[in-house]
């Protein structure tokens, strides 16, 4: 077990800056989703950033999956969350009601990341997530 390697873009932590990067993009879903903001939340770090990218295949619950997906955000106490896609609103949306003051949603990978970077401090922990066909790894 000790040489037990996870394979790429699973729950792989990266550090640089001071800053704690958790690459956990290669797929996503509700449950993953879940598990992926609790491991966020106990890495810590001075400010949780959470960069989130659509869960696709969900069907007609998918804007109701993605708004929970924002409250649980909100409830872990992710202090900054970036979200893009389709259903970016609805996360938003959730994380807002749960109390998060810094939700902000996008379309447009570029513009997510030139908004990320410019926000980054020392001491920060991101996680990065959401479907394959996300393409989330451009991200990290």
């Amino acid at each position: 077990l000790a040489s037990f390697k996870l394979p790429p873009m699973h729950s792989q932590l990266y550090i640089f800056d001071d800053c704690q990067l958790i690459d956990d993009s290669y797929n996503a879903n509700p449950e993953s989703m879940k598990e992926a903001l609790r491991l966020l939340q106990e890495r810590g770090g001075q400010r949780k950033i959470a960069i989130l990218g659509d869960m696709l295949e969900l069907g007609n619950k998918a804007e109701l999956y993605h708004y929970q997906l924002g409250k649980q955000a909100g409830e872990s106490g992710v202090d900054v969350l970036f979200v893009l896609g389709e259903f970016s609103k609805e996360v938003s949306r959730g994380a807002r009601e749960a109390g998060t003051k810094n939700a902000f949603f996008f379309q447009d990978r570029e513009k997510l990341k030139n908004e990320l970077f410019s926000y980054l401090k020392r001491g920060d922990s991101l996680l990065v997530k959401g479907s394959r066909g996300m393409k989330m790894e451009e991200i990290v």
